[in-house]
């Protein structure tokens, strides 16, 4: 700890951020284009984080999703967490520190099992479809 100034102490040590880059915190407002993917946003949100979106067949694959509008706006989040988020959970994250590369690689998935059958005497709570309302 070193005295700053009358009333303030600063430790003199860095931040969990400064020493995990994926602990930094990030506001993802990403380029209005009609046509932005994945890719894009992932790109966009590593710009200035000191890390690069690697190359190859699975990274690759991300510039033909396209990006949802529910992800033009996010944050402030982790820097992990913002990642995962634009990829979604079919997408597995590979960081590596050394050369500061993040690739993602496809969920290897368990086989789907069946829905059990709806009881048609159960108690089923059901929702009307919304409408649009004219002013």
């Amino acid at each position: 700890m070193v005295r700053y100034g009358r009333y303030t102490l600063i430790e003199l040590a860095p931040s969990a951020a400064q020493q995990d880059l994926m602990l930094q915190v990030v506001e993802v407002s990403a380029p209005d284009t009609l046509h932005a993917t994945v890719a894009d946003a992932l790109r966009h949100v590593l710009r200035r984080s000191g890390y690069q979106l690697c190359t190859g067949q699975d990274t690759d694959s991300l510039d033909r999703l396209p990006l949802p509008a529910a992800h033009y706006q996010l944050g402030p989040l982790l820097l992990r967490d913002a990642l995962l988020t634009l990829t979604g959970p079919a997408w597995d994250l590979h960081v590596d520190d050394g050369t500061r590369l993040v690739c993602f690689s496809h969920v290897t998935a368990a086989p789907a099992r069946p829905l059990p059958p709806i009881d048609p005497d159960a108690d089923v709570q059901t929702f009307p479809l919304a409408t649009e309302v004219q002013p």
